[in-house]
Formats: structure tokens, sequence, C-alpha cells
């Protein structure tokens, strides 16, 4: 059976997430066990709840019981909401009161604790106190302060003593330190008069953040059911009134009363808001878990709570702003140093996002937007550094981190191109690389093939698992891979005709392919290497036989966005072909031998030097010698020539003709209706 103490929180949080009708039940259950400490604070709570569900009837029934406890906290809470309506809530005013005490040190540094004066201290008081001071610094001795109910350990050093009696001296500021400090001098217990119950709500909340981390939750719990009690308590604001009226200050009127009403809640809060997040930044989960927890129970609406923690961390949310700023300056400045920056800033920002996210909550508007501008400002740096020709492997695994880190969908969608594009680069360095070495050592292209597939596959997997599978980039990147491979295994299957491992690599890359053209393509050429169209020669439709294939070369992708450069890619497809085409395409006549121009030094030099002899013997002048001469070797250059050009072009026709009657090869049409065109490099290049 659940203790009255967890029935009472579990009933907390059912009330804060809205569920009214769970938190009756089990604040029901809370009464009903009797507990002398739960037991009145769930009757309180229950009247509320009853109230807000419209059941007037049966908050004064809960009300009376908690009267009935004789609980010197929640019977007098009760009792007050029994009588009437507590004082209407104001407005909040923007936070220039209260704000500049609203932290860890709200007692620490209060004026009364370190000066060791009441406060309701005259003017004579403070002259005094300012006299011993000075007495104390003349004489090098320590200031002590004995009267407070709470004396500052250690000892304050002079010029605070000097700072408090100055904020003292100010009747704006020193109202405000009245309200965290005892009026009575009572001890904690909360007894008939409204000064006592304030001052038990002073002395529990300073024990509490005097304890800072280290504090018992139940500290916490006691000081804001004070503090909640002080609120409805119009003794107290009463109080407050006549210091305003005894002070006599043109600066102070009923003004200042409602103003100090209204901050107070969220100043009440800020301190452990601000606990919670220093802790939250130094990385130490369990302790901002409990602050928060101790928050969410405090008993103050929800959009208060929500209020101190958003103030709490707008520090966070201004540093991850400048560190942002700073990479894009520097990005902007040089794009050499855009990938350092980019790092610096996430290892910057990330501790900070994360005591964000922990202090507010995941879906929190503030977590969110400063989420976001991260993953933008990273997406801007990283074209920036990228434009300017600099490595595709960092912007794509910085941008997959700052995918990660995006929380809106529209900020997704926009660094996801981006994302899809570093990654396409990438994977088509690794594609041009390995078609390369496959077009330099076709016999291990099966090898090669399969070592590419293993290289990408870490970064086809990081797409996957983060870009949408119907976007048409991240599509057109695992076709390319897939192409890359069975070009690989094109110059494999030509060179060594193994039939098995080419059929295995292709199976291996119709898994990548996703494009049904490109799929098409590569189960027409498994088809070929198993024997479908193989047992065909395609050119004559004879018998087609190993070792006699035609590699048919194709280029796509070509990129003219860099002109001068221009890359393009390119892959084989292999047509089978018999024995006699084979030997008709390689046939060679007397233009292809590579005697065919041998005649012409061999005999030529020797015609060239008799007739250069015979006409200098034969007196003949030198300039027609000379003549003579040039125009024998242009002769001999230019037949030369001629059967060269001749033997050029023929093979060009021979070529231009193969091309044409491989066009129709299923694999090819495929290809080509994806852009990709025979030859093996793009017209012109």
């Amino acid at each position: 059976m659940e203790s009255a103490q967890q029935l009472f929180g579990t009933a907390v949080d059912l009330e804060a997430s809205g569920d009214l009708r769970g938190a009756k039940a089990l604040y029901d259950k809370a009464i009903e066990t009797g507990d002398e400490e739960y037991a009145p604070a769930a009757a309180v709570r229950l009247g509320g709840v009853l109230a807000a569900l419209g059941d007037l009837g049966g908050a004064r029934s809960a009300y009376r019981d908690a009267v009935d406890s004789g609980h010197p906290l929640h019977a007098r809470v009760a009792a007050r909401r029994l009588g009437g309506p507590a004082m209407p809530p104001l407005a909040a005013a923007e936070p220039k009161l209260l704000e500049p005490v609203a932290n860890p040190d709200l007692y620490r540094r209060n004026a009364f604790r370190l000066s060791g004066l009441p406060v309701d201290a005259t003017a004579r008081d403070l002259r005094r106190r300012g006299e011993h001071l000075r007495a104390a610094e003349r004489l090098g001795a320590p200031v002590t302060v004995t009267s407070s109910p709470l004396p500052p350990v250690p000892a304050p050093e002079p010029a605070a003593v000097r700072e408090a009696l100055s904020i003292v001296r100010d009747p704006t500021r020193r109202i405000v330190e009245e309200v965290f400090w005892f009026w009575e001098r009572q001890s904690e217990q909360a007894e008939d008069s409204g000064p006592a119950l304030h001052d038990a709500a002073v002395l529990a909340h300073a024990q509490a953040l005097d304890a800072g981390h280290d504090a018992d939750p139940a500290l916490w719990r006691r000081a804001y059911e004070y503090w909640n009690a002080v609120l409805d308590e119009t003794e107290c604001w009463q109080w407050i009134e006549q210091r305003v009226a005894q002070l006599d200050d043109r600066r102070l009127s009923q003004r200042t009363v409602d103003t100090i009403r209204a901050e107070l809640p969220r100043a009440l809060l800020a301190p452990q808001a601000t606990l919670t997040v220093r802790a939250a930044e130094a990385g130490d989960e369990r302790t901002a878990r409990a602050h928060l927890e101790s928050l969410r129970r405090s008993g103050f609406a929800a959009d208060t709570v929500t209020e101190a923690l958003a103030a709490a961390t707008r520090h966070l949310t201004s540093r991850i702003r400048a560190a942002c700023q700073h990479a894009e300056q520097v990005t902007a400045a040089d794009p050499e140093d855009g990938s350092e920056a980019v790092d610096t800033m996430l290892e910057q920002v990330e501790p900070l996002l994360r005591a964000l996210r922990l202090a507010l909550g995941e879906g929190s508007a503030a977590f969110g937007a400063a989420a976001d501008a991260v993953a933008l400002s990273v997406n801007t740096c990283v074209i920036r550094y990228v434009n300017a020709g600099h490595d595709f492997g960092d912007a794509f695994e910085q941008l997959e981190e700052v995918l990660d880190i995006a929380v809106s969908r529209q900020v997704r969608a926009a660094i996801e191109p981006s994302f899809v594009a570093a990654g396409s680069n990438v994977l088509g360095e690794h594609c041009e690389d390995a078609a390369a070495r496959a077009a330099a050592l076709p016999e291990e292209g099966a090898r090669i093939a399969e070592s590419l597939l293993a290289v990408v596959r870490p970064t086809l997997t990081v797409l996957a698992e983060r870009v949408d599978p119907l976007d048409a980039h991240y599509r057109e990147c695992l076709d390319g891979v897939a192409l890359c491979v069975v070009s690989c295994l094109g110059s494999y299957h030509g060179a060594t005709g193994d039939d098995e491992a080419t059929i295995a690599g292709l199976g291996s890359a119709l898994g990548v392919a996703v494009g049904a053209e490109v799929r098409s393509a590569i189960e027409q050429a498994i088809e070929v290497v198993r024997g479908g169209h193989g047992t065909d020669c395609w050119f004559c439709r004879g018998k087609a036989h190993d070792g006699t294939t035609f590699e048919a070369a194709l280029h796509g992708e070509v990129d003219h966005s860099a002109l001068p450069r221009v890359t393009w890619k390119t892959a084989t497809v292999p047509v089978p072909r018999c024995i006699g085409c084979f030997a008709e395409h390689n046939k060679k006549d007397w233009l292809d031998s590579g005697w065919v121009a041998a005649p012409i030094p061999l005999l030529g030099v020797p015609a060239l030097v008799i007739g250069a002899g015979w006409l200098i013997t034969s007196d003949t002048a030198v300039v027609l010698v000379v003549l003579f001469v040039l125009v024998f070797v242009f002769v001999l250059f230019a037949v030369y020539g001629a059967l060269i050009t001749a033997r050029q072009r023929r093979a060009a026709r021979r070529l231009s003709h193969l091309n044409a009657s491989v066009s129709g090869f299923p694999p090819i049409q495929h290809l080509e209706a994806l852009g990709w065109r025979i030859g093996a490099r793009p017209p012109g290049l």
C-alpha cells in the first residue's frame, strides 16, 4: 500500500499535468490515511481541485477537514479560504522590483542579514551600525553579527556590510529586503499572526537555499507551503502596506505593494530554478531533476514555474546565439577555417543545449528555437566552406550531427538537401576512386566493387536513417553507387570471364539500387552473364563465346558547374559476341598493318640523299638544292600523315559502327534513359 507521502506526491503530479479527477481520487486516499502532515495538506489541495471542477460544496467540506486537523499551517490556509476569496491575483508586471534579488543569494546577501539590523531599524540604528563598522575597520577587528536569527557564516567583509547599510537607506530597495527577512524574529513554527507565518516561510526557504544542492526535498516543500500561505494571508500584505506608510517616501505607494505581490511567486522560485540550471550545466542530471521535482510540486502555478526556469536559462540561449554568430563570422571571413569553426561551436553549444533541454523540456519553445538556430547556423557555415572547395566529409558529419539536434520539421527540411548533397559528394569521391582503380586493374574489379560497397555502407546507413526514402537526391545517390559497382564488375568480367563473382557482385548492386530503370539494367546485366542474352551474339544472333565480349564504354553525370573543370562518371557494359563477330571487328588489312608506312622512311630517305647529292654534283644552285630537300621532305610527311589519318578514321568508323550496333542492347538502353551516353568521355573532351 502506498504511503500518504507517495499518494500526495503522485496527486500533485496529476494536478500539474491537468488530470484533476485523477488527482482528486489520490488526494481522497491520502486524507483517508489520517497522516498528521500529508492528510491536511491533501485536504487543502483537494479543496482547490474541487473548486476548479465546480464542486464548491465539496471544496468547502475539504477545507473544513483541513481546519479540523488543527495543523498550524494547513488549518490556517483552509480557514482563510473558507472565510472568503483570497485577494485577486494581479497581472504580473515586468520583473523590475524583485528581479535583482531573485537568485540563490536571496537570503545570504540580504541587507538585514549582513548588517545585523532588524527590519524596523531607524535612521539612528543605521548611524550607530555605521559607526561600529568604521571602528571595527580602524582596529582591524572582524565584523560580527550576533543579533540575527540567521547570522551570516562566515562573517561578512566590511565592504559587504557597508553596501548593506546603503541598501537599507534606499526606501525602494529596503522594502524588498524586508519582504525576505524576519518581521518578528519568530521561530520556524507558524503561529497565529501573519508576520509569524511569514517568518516561518523565510526561515525554511533560507535554510533550503543555504543547503543548496544538498537541501532535503522536504525542506523545499515546507518552504513553498509557507510562502503559498503567505500569499493568501491578508494580514501579511497589510503588514507590508503599513511598512510602506511608515517609511513615508514618495517613491513607495500601494502600487509598490501590488508589484511585489505580482512578482513574488516567480521571485520565490527563481533561486531554485537557478540551482536547477547550474546543476544541468555541470552535467549533474540527478540533482537537476531533484530540483525540478521540487519546483513542480511547489504548489505554484505551472506557468510560474515555467517562467522562472525560462528566466534562469536566458544566459544559455544568449551564449548559444553568440557561439553561432562567431562561427558564421569566422566562416564568412575565411572559409578555410569553416570546418574547424563549426566543430568548435558544436563543442561549445552541446552542454548548453543539454542543460536547456533538461531544465525546460525537449518540447519547450525556447529549447526548440535554440536547437534550430544551431542547426541553421551550421548549415550556413557548411555551405560557405564547401562552396569554397573544402572537405565534403567534414560537412557530412557536421550536418549529420545537427540533423539530430534540429527540432522543427521546417528546419530539418531546410538542412536535408545540404546533408544529401554532402553525402552524394562523399559517395561520388569513393565511386570515382573505385572506377579509376578498376579501369587500371580490371582483373581486380570484383574485389574493388566489394570494397566500395563496404566503404560506402556507413554513409548509406546514415542517409537512410535521416532522410526521406522518397527523396530524389537520396535515390540518385543509391543508384550512382550501384552503377559504379556495375562498371567495376563489367571491367572485371571482360578481363576474367568469371561469371560467378560477377553475378554475386551484380546481386549486391541490385540490393543498393532503387530506381526502376537502374534495377532493370542490372537485372539485364545479370541475365547476360548467366546466359539469358549470352546465348546469342548481339551482332549476328549466333552462338556467343566467353572471352569475346565487347566492352561498351559509357559516360554520365557530366558536371559543368566548376568550369573550366568538367567531371563525369564512366561505366562499361559487356555485350555478348561470337567468335566470328569478334574476328570481324578486329580484322586488320594492309592499312591497319604497322608496316604500311615503313617503306616511306626506308625508300624516301635514300632517294632524298641520292637526289640531293646529284643536284650538288651537277653544280645546281644551293637554293634549288634546299628547295628540293624541303619539297621532298614535305611530300614524305604528307604521305605518312595521310596513311596515319586514314588508319585513325577507319578505327573511329569501326568504333562508331560498333557503338551504333550496341545502342539497342537493353542494359545500355536503360542507362541512356537515365542520361548516360555511349563513349568513354563527353564529346569534345
